[in-house]
């Protein structure tokens, strides 16, 4: 009898740790399980960040080159301003040269206007004075010849 009692002490007792080990068995799959999806999601975030990563280089590469692309231009703009400044200041002293020359030329055509009155003046002045010689040679030539008679 204690023999058989004590195989059913035994007997419980291998249950009882039977019944532990399986519930204890069950918890290590779930934990294996969520160890298994908890690196599954890990490894999914790592790609994610390496894809990050190399989309966050990409972007910074051609943010690099469009800056370089950029001061390029700037450095373009910056010459062909100077150009257009030298060429505004040229243009500038051609036309103060162009103005002293619109000047010198208005100061001539109102010298030309003054010889031309002067000279339509001493024209007139000839003309009376050839009509004078006119008159004064007929006279002399009437006098020559009431002299002859």
């Amino acid at each position: 009898d204690a023999l058989e009692e004590e195989n059913a002490k035994a007997r419980a007792e291998s249950d009882r740790l039977t019944e532990d080990l399986n519930a204890r068995m069950q918890k290590m799959e779930v934990l294996a399980a969520d160890l298994s999806e908890t690196r599954r999601q890990l490894h999914d975030a790592q790609q994610d960040n390496v894809e990050k990563v190399d989309e966050l280089e990409r972007q910074r590469r051609d943010a690099m080159a469009e800056s370089c692309h950029l001061t390029e231009d700037l450095e373009t703009c910056r010459q062909n301003m100077k150009s257009l400044a030298n060429d505004l200041s040229e243009a500038q002293g051609q036309l103060r040269d162009a103005e002293q020359d619109r000047a010198k030329v208005d100061a001539l055509e109102e010298e030309n206007a003054k010889a031309r009155a002067e000279s339509d003046r001493l024209t007139e002045d000839l003309n009376a004075c050839m009509q004078k010689v006119e008159v004064l040679s007929t006279d002399l030539s009437v006098t020559r010849h009431q002299l002859h008679d």
